[in-house]
């Protein structure tokens, strides 16, 4: 077995180098290169939630205040419509009543004249 072990070594001290020194400190710089890439990715991903939270929330509050402003809008306009509509039923009210005053004030009229055209004769 001791004899297998020593044919074993033999074989792999005799097999040529695959990679040279050269080969594995660039590979060691790449992987260093790849770790700071990632440090800097992750800290730009960071940076990026934060802004979009915060302009996420700014928005929220702008439209939340904008919402709140048309909503009184709309009401005040609809009070106005109501009272502008309350307007015209007393308008309209008041123009029938001053129509019937005059139509029976005329009509009593017709009726004195008549009733003087009637002694008359």
């Amino acid at each position: 077995m001791a004899e297998e072990a020593r044919k074993e070594q033999t074989e792999q001290t005799d097999l040529p180098r695959v990679a040279s020194s050269e080969f594995f400190f660039l590979l060691q710089r790449l992987d260093r290169l790849d770790e700071k890439l990632s440090r800097e990715i992750a800290k730009l991903d960071e940076k990026l939630s934060r802004e979009i939270a915060r302009l996420d929330e700014k928005f929220s509050r702008e439209i939340a205040r904008l919402d709140e402003k048309f909503s009184r809008e709309i009401a005040d306009l609809r009070q106005e419509m109501n009272n502008n509509v309350n307007g015209l039923h007393v308008k309209i009210d008041n123009s029938a009543r001053w129509v019937k005053g005059f139509i029976v004030g005329a009509l009593g009229l017709m009726i004195a004249i008549l009733g003087l055209v009637i002694r008359l004769q």
